[in-house]
């Protein structure tokens, strides 16, 4: 019994161990619109362009100092080493999956990436954390409700009264 409690009062920790990190990279320059807070310079959010379902926005923000997002400074060839994904190769299921999963999502902006920063040797680049919001699709709206469930016929849960 001992180490069954033992087990799930270390079972939390071991699952912060396991949290992982993602890099993506914002290649597609010309598809993301930059919105800055007006109160924080910095906080700030990335929208996809053109607005379309499914809707895409990173957003760099918090409300309360204890949940603040994180940076990291990376020069480019350790970007590189941590197997980066490129946003222009993301399709939405892998945008939804993304918003879903419990990782960590750091990205490279776009006025970096586009720039000739990335080609300066060892430049700091900074890694901004985001939480990833994804809308519905048109194809995740059931056009039927009753495509939902099976219902079964209304006879089979009750007698029919004879008259």
């Amino acid at each position: 019994m001992w180490r069954l409690t033992f087990f799930l009062i270390t079972l939390p920790f071991f699952y912060l161990l396991s949290k992982k990190e993602v890099v993506l990279i914002l290649n597609d320059c010309n598809h993301w619109e930059r919105y800055n807070d007006p109160y924080y310079t910095l906080r700030f959010s990335y929208d996809r362009l053109p607005y379309e379902f499914p809707f895409i926005s990173m957003g760099h923000r918090w409300i309360d100092e204890d949940y603040k997002l994180s940076t990291q400074s990376m020069t480019f060839s350790q970007i590189m080493e941590s197997d980066p994904i490129y946003t222009s190769q993301l399709n939405h299921h892998d945008w939804r999956n993304l918003a879903r999963e419990n990782v960590r999502v750091y990205i490279l902006i776009p006025e970096d990436y586009c720039s000739e920063k990335r080609f300066l040797h060892d430049h700091q680049f900074t890694l901004y954390e985001v939480r990833v919001h994804v809308t519905a699709s048109a194809n995740d709206v059931v056009s039927n409700p009753k495509d939902l469930f099976s219902f079964p016929e209304l006879d089979t849960l009750r007698r029919k009264k004879k008259n």
